[in-house]
């Protein structure tokens, strides 16, 4: 008997017709955008059983980008590109389960976080020794002067910045189109920079390189991943490392002497975030960009990286070093980025990446080195899965004593986050800060930044840091060199004793109640004095400072009600104010009744699983708005 084989756009029609009025008498508040997504990867699914071909299926997945993720035909087009071969990799291997999946493009959509409720534990070493002095031992680090560090993060430049272009666009990136003739530019991108949707151009990173090597006298360098700009839909394997290139040029040419350290960001994978474990084959693995930066490092880290190293780097992107009696590690955790779709495969520490941090640090222990980790995704961000989260937080916890300091990147805003003895009872000790860095780029609506620490050379502990910024507010038409300005040292900013856990979870609660604090937080989080702060906005900058995982939702209470918001009342863009959603949606649980019922088409009654939430999160995740460009 043969059956007829529907239109895929006509499947989403009847289908997303019903499902919208199901959930629209069954939720208080309706998100039709949710459903549409929902429905938009039921129909890739169901294609795919059908044996629809590959180009149907991505066709439908074209569509869903457009007309749900709210993205541009050319972002669609770009993306679909990209992901084809991986998408359908995975969709063919993924073992479906139920979940709330949809949570990347609207919020309250699915849980991205811990979409399939995965609880993996890597094995960790008995309880530490005796706490050991840490003390320097080679020519290295034999210095009674602080030890100086240069942390740049999220450099993302572009080549295609144009001065005069538009800046104030509805494209996901700005600042690289010139308007058509007759059109009126609403913002024009500066010479130097714009602080809105857009990178920076590479003459700008050039200056900074330039003014450091000017101004400041260092021992070394943290690069804390994320080189490309936010263009993702055009990458290309030649653009990223030509870009890789361009930049360790100029670091060569203005730091020539100092050891250089890299870390991976997730935008130096193509597609962006597709780091692919060893259990996918050899097409899907980024040996490439492990291999190219690589050579990179080797140019700049002065003969430190070992042989073991370059092959852990070859591996998994990540590498240790010792430097004197500081073992650096750097950790590439593409792994726990939850737009990363190969981990939905097998979640369980792909590439036995924090096996291997945990030998790392063991090693350094017993040998009474102290550890820095320089990374890229904090472990409570949104974007970090909660088990690798979960897992690292353990590791901490666990090493605390030879954890000297956590350098991340990713977020673009000045910030820290705490652990505790306890990951789910914040009311314990705070044991170790991780130092979140402000982005070089100005993406969205930031000022650059750097960040240099200083460091006690006997014990590796970091006694403070100073923050420079570029206030581009300044420099909008000049094409004379900047003025890169001394934002705060975090000492005097915040009349801390010394930059301890305990120190800043003090800072956290006077953030709650003082708002003199509060502002000087928000100011710098931003390195803008004219971006408002709501709220909710505060609460959810606590939240993320409080919690370094993010399961237990009772981490996310704002603990004094009573704090005293400060309202920016002169301020008039609508730019610089922070939005706040508060969208109900219709559950996933609702829709689980939608199923059985409906898609019949005069076809065979179609077998809809559980598997539509795996496919909805992994087709949503790397469809999101937030996600390709974050």
């Amino acid at each position: 008997m043969q059956y007829y084989k529907p239109s895929h756009l006509y499947i989403i029609f009847y289908y997303f017709i019903f499902f919208t009025f199901y959930c629209f008498y069954s939720s208080s508040a309706f998100n039709w955008k949710c459903a549409g997504c929902k429905t938009g990867v039921e129909v890739i699914r169901y294609l795919y059983e059908m044996n629809y071909t590959k180009t149907e299926i991505l066709n439908t997945a074209e569509y869903v980008c457009r007309h749900f993720a709210d993205q541009k035909s050319f972002v669609c087009r770009g993306i679909t590109s990209q992901f084809k071969d991986e998408f359908l990799y995975v969709l063919e291997k993924l073992v479906f389960q139920p979940s709330q999946l949809c949570g990347l493009i609207l919020s309250g959509c699915g849980n991205p976080i811990n979409p399939f409720d995965t609880n993996w534990n890597i094995s960790l070493p008995p309880s530490p020794p005796t706490f050991k002095n840490f003390k320097s031992s080679t020519n290295q680090t034999n210095k009674t002067t602080p030890i100086r560090i240069l942390q740049l993060s999220d450099i993302h430049f572009d080549p295609a910045y144009l001065e005069g272009s538009e800046a104030d666009c509805e494209e996901p990136v700005c600042c690289i189109k010139m308007p058509k003739k007759g059109e009126l530019v609403k913002k024009k991108a500066g010479y130097w920079g714009t602080a809105a949707k857009c990178d920076i151009p590479l003459r700008t990173v050039e200056n900074l390189l330039e003014h450091i090597n000017r101004t400041h006298k260092l021992d070394f360098v943290l690069l804390s991943g994320d080189y490309l700009h936010h263009r993702d839909w055009e990458y290309t394997r030649e653009g990223h490392l030509s870009a890789i290139a361009n930049l360790t040029d100029l670091l060569q040419l203005y730091l020539p002497q100092i050891p250089i350290f890299w870390a991976l960001g997730n935008h130096e994978a193509v597609p962006v975030n597709a780091f692919g474990p060893h259990f996918v084959p050899d097409q899907f693995r980024p040996t490439w960009m492990y291999r190219a930066l690589l050579a990179e490092a080797h140019k700049t880290d002065k003969g430190l990286l070992s042989v073991e190293a370059d092959e852990d780097f070859v591996y998994r992107g990540s590498y240790a070093v010792d430097y004197g009696n500081l073992r650096l590690i750097s950790l590439n955790n593409g792994y726990c980025d939850n737009t990363n779709m190969f981990i939905y495969i097998n979640q369980t520490d792909p590439d036995g990446s924090l096996t291997w941090l945990v030998n790392q640090l063991w090693n350094a222990e017993k040998s009474g080195k102290a550890v820095y980790i320089l990374s890229h995704i904090p472990p409570g961000d949104e974007e970090c899965l909660e088990s690798w989260s979960r897992n690292y937080y353990r590791i901490v916890v666990r090493f605390e004593q030879t954890i000297k300091g956590q350098f991340f990147g990713h977020t673009h805003y000045d910030s820290f986050s705490l652990f505790f003895t306890d990951m789910n009872n914040r009311g314990t000790a705070p044991l170790s800060v991780l130092f979140t860095a402000p982005s070089v780029s100005t993406f969205e609506e930031l000022n650059p930044a750097y960040r240099i620490y200083s460091v006690n050379p006997t014990d590796w502990e970091i006694l403070d840091f100073d923050t420079y910024f570029l206030n581009l507010s300044n420099t909008k038409t000049s094409k004379e060199s900047p003025k890169w300005e001394f934002l705060y040292s975090a000492k005097d900013e915040y009349n801390l004793k010394d930059l301890s856990a305990t120190e800043w979870n003090e800072l956290i609660k006077r953030i709650e109640r003082d708002p003199e604090i509060t502002r000087k937080f928000n100011k710098n989080y931003v390195r803008r004095d004219d971006v408002f702060c709501g709220k909710k906005c505060l609460e959810k900058r606590i939240c993320s400072i409080r919690a370094s995982h993010h399961n237990q939702k009772e981490l996310y209470v704002f603990e004094n009600t009573n704090v005293k918001l400060i309202e920016l009342s002169q301020i008039t863009s609508k730019s610089a104010r922070m939005k706040d959603s508060d969208l109900n949606t219709c559950q996933a649980e609702s829709f689980k009744i939608v199923k059985p019922y409906f898609i019949h088409f005069g076809v065979n009654r179609l077998s809809l699983t559980s598997s539509f939430e795996s496919l909805t999160f992994l087709f949503s995740n790397f469809l999101s708005k937030d996600q390709l460009i974050g």
